[in-house]
């Protein structure tokens, strides 16, 4: 048997070899998770609700089920954590408010329900802003596990540090402008914000249901494929009608992403990235040319305008999906997140129409630009982890470069590329056709077998 030790940054597919060889028990992976979160969380609080007896008695049947021959695939047996404004029966689902702090779900979301139906193992609610919009008030701020100084990023943010820190296999979240990928930048994990609708909302705590995605987090490429499988409502492997596949040679060979064209738009995905995170990107962009790829320049001009749309659009969606709530419960929302939700209702229908406009014109702008290439590469986040001490209204805009995609509904894969010269991790996304994924993970797996971001250096602060 392979000691508990060692399993804590091992990768999902991995450890499901582990356990499909009966090297590595389910029994023995959940021990070790709690154990790390035992040691780990006071510090890191990735988690609101740690399932620690729940999992070990799931973590029993399902390793009485795979010794019996009834194995259900690669998450069978594999402990998971769940975004807390997810629902999961029998275990609260807070979103991090005090409007919900005592709400356990008689019923699963579908995601998880289609989780758990592969054999996957619920070790925890992981930790979010209020309502995903709001601030940190009762179960305090998560702290990014590369230096607990800083910010580990948007709501989503108790997923990737579970993730990077060793306290979960891999993870879910919800992405309305860049949660699952923002996070997932700032902590050196990988992070898909699948197709709008490919992977069900339904239980999901809605913030923007116009834009609300739900997706894996994960160490690798190819963890990511393994949770979107059982995830998706559709199949989601065959590529989009009319893009090119990767070639299917080996990653070693230099012409792997021939007849592949990528757009690089420099303008603003490009204009406030850091030194550090730009030098990472050019340098994966010229990974692919030199993989075969043709390289691209495309224009976005509409992108400049698409903070204000989004702002306004999704305000006024979450002002509408919580409108009786604060009616009723208003005094139990923390203060960030119910000026948030109400500046929502402070919207009229001239500012509606005018960001419906600049919206309608990204949809034709975009639609334009993805029948020229591809796939798109932009920096993930222009900046690597903010201070912690930084006000909330003093961080930089951190959706710049994600909530474009949340507006349109496009697949965006963001994958670790490097990292500042302060040791910070750096990511970059990848944009592709509606059910596109397929094209973004084999692209991300050829980055990644070159690169073996999945064997870096574990975060410093981490106990052994």
């Amino acid at each position: 048997m392979t000691g508990s030790g060692e399993l804590a940054f091992r990768s999902l597919w991995e450890l499901s070899e582990l356990v499909w060889r009966r090297e590595v028990s389910p029994v023995q992976l959940v021990d070790s998770y709690i154990r790390r979160i035992s040691g780990l969380d006071e510090v890191l609080r990735a988690y609101i609700t740690v399932c620690g007896s729940e999992a070990r008695e799931a973590a029993e049947r399902a390793q009485a089920d795979i010794e019996a021959g009834r194995y259900r695939g690669r998450l069978h047996g594999i402990p998971i954590a769940v975004k807390d404004n997810i629902w999961t029966k029998g275990v609260r689902t807070t979103a991090h408010s005090e409007v919900l702090r005592d709400f356990v779900p008689d019923v699963d979301a579908e995601a998880v329900r289609r989780l758990r139906n592969c054999g996957s193992i619920l070790i925890g609610k992981t930790n979010t802003s209020e309502f995903a919009c709001g601030g940190t008030p009762m179960f305090g701020t998560p702290a990014n596990p590369w230096n607990t100084k800083r910010h580990a990023g948007a709501s989503s943010s108790g997923s990737a540090i579970a993730v990077a820190a060793g306290l979960a296999a891999a993870a879910v979240g919800s992405d309305t402008g860049g949660s699952i990928r923002v996070p997932a930048s700032l902590c050196g994990v990988v992070g898909l914000k699948p197709t709008y609708g490919l992977v069900s909302t339904d239980g999901c705590i809605p913030l923007s249901p116009s834009f609300d995605h739900v997706g894996p987090m994960t160490r690798t490429v190819a963890d990511v494929a393994v949770m979107l499988e059982c995830m998706a409502e559709r199949p989601w492997r065959a590529v989009a009608p009319g893009v090119t596949r990767v070639s299917s040679e080996s990653a070693e060979s230099p012409r792997a992403l021939s007849g592949l064209t990528i757009g690089v738009p420099r303008e603003h995905f490009f204009d406030a990235a850091e030194p550090d995170v730009r030098n990472a990107v050019d340098a994966a962009i010229a990974f692919f040319d030199d993989h075969g790829a043709r390289i691209k320049a495309v224009a976005t001009p509409v992108a400049e305008e698409l903070g204000e749309a989004f702002r306004v659009l999704a305000r006024m969606e979450a002002f509408e999906a919580h409108r009786s709530r604060l009616a009723e419960l208003g005094h139990l929302y923390g203060d960030q997140a119910r000026s948030r939700l109400l500046m929502g209702g402070a919207f009229g229908p001239a500012d509606r129409f005018r960001a419906v406009g600049i919206r309608d014109r990204w949809l034709d702008e975009i639609r334009l630009v993805m029948e020229s290439v591809d796939v798109l590469i932009t920096p993930t986040v222009p900046f690597t982890a903010a201070r912690l001490d930084i006000g909330a209204g003093e961080l930089p805009d951190m959706s710049a470069n994600t909530a474009p995609f949340n507006l349109c509904g496009y697949p965006a894969l963001t994958i670790p590329c490097g990292f500042d010269r302060a040791g910070l991790p750096i990511g970059m996304q990848l944009v592709g056709g509606p059910y596109s994924e397929a094209l973004l993970l084999r692209m991300g797996e050829l980055h990644e077998a070159h690169h073996g971001w999945q064997a870096f250096e574990e975060p410093r602060t981490l106990l052994p």
